[in-house]
């Protein structure tokens, strides 16, 4: 009566696979493991009940798995150095002018530690490209920048 149980599990897990593809998600591709398992077990003669038990048990231990999988290549970047998200704290850093700046008429570019950054100076004040900078301000997403002193 319930033949047709291990092709639908095929069909699942074949859908499951062209959804992981299309969409790039990782837990399809988890979930498609699991519903080639259960194929089997439903070809080895399980009643519906084992099987959605089956399903059900091995659809939390891979997805657990795969958690703790992900987490573990994200390690490496917890245990670096801290990356900055607060754009207020580049003020006081040093860089380098990019593009020129001449204040108050045309805004220049910056390079912050590797980071380019749109830079303007207070009116009358140029700097060229190559000068040594440093952060005074920030207005919105602009740095404002002044001579290194001392």
């Amino acid at each position: 009566m319930l033949s047709f149980l291990p092709y639908m599990w095929l069909a699942l897990t074949i859908l499951l696979l062209l959804l992981g593809y299309w969409l790039s998600y990782e837990i399809t591709f988890w979930l498609s493991v699991d519903a080639f398992v259960v194929m089997i077990v439903a070809f080895l003669g399980a009643s519906l009940v084992v099987q959605l038990i089956v399903a059900a048990v091995l659809a939390v231990v891979l997805l657990l798995w795969a958690r703790k999988l992900s987490f573990a290549s994200l390690r490496p970047l917890r245990d670096t150095e801290t990356i900055r998200a607060n754009p207020a704290d580049v003020i006081g850093r040093h860089g380098i002018v990019v593009i020129s700046i001449d204040g108050g008429v045309k805004r220049g570019l910056v390079n912050l530690s590797g980071d380019k950054w749109v830079a303007a100076a207070e009116e009358g004040e140029k700097f060229a490209q190559g000068e040594e900078i440093e952060v005074a301000s920030l207005r919105g997403q602009t740095v404002v920048v002044r001579r290194v002193s001392g």
